[in-house]
């Protein structure tokens, strides 16, 4: 399969350490929703969608089969969020005093 669209919705301003969110499309057949982008001490990254199970612990809903499928993946939000950071709407403007 091969990642044909990535959607960035950002969050403006940020909500916590949550910055956006990414749906993936592939082949134009498959969407995968929720993946976060997580500015965190260590840099930004990107998460996969996850769900809250009984216990309390955070667990993923969807996971890669190896290591090239997942760095393509994160490779290809990770883009796609950069692009759309840049576009000048997107840019936080400093509030007037």
């Amino acid at each position: 399969m091969r990642i044909t669209s990535v959607r960035i919705n950002l969050l403006l301003p940020p909500k916590g350490s949550i910055r956006a969110f990414a749906s993936v499309i592939f082949d134009d057949f498959l969407m995968i929703r929720d993946f976060k982008i997580i500015d965190s001490r260590r840099g930004v990254f990107v998460s996969y969608p996850s769900k809250k199970i009984t216990d309390g612990v955070y667990r993923e809903v969807i996971q890669s089969m190896n290591s090239d499928a997942d760095r393509t993946i994160k490779d290809a939000i990770m883009r796609a969020y950069e692009d759309e950071l840049a576009r000048p709407e997107n840019k936080i403007q400093p509030s007037a005093c």
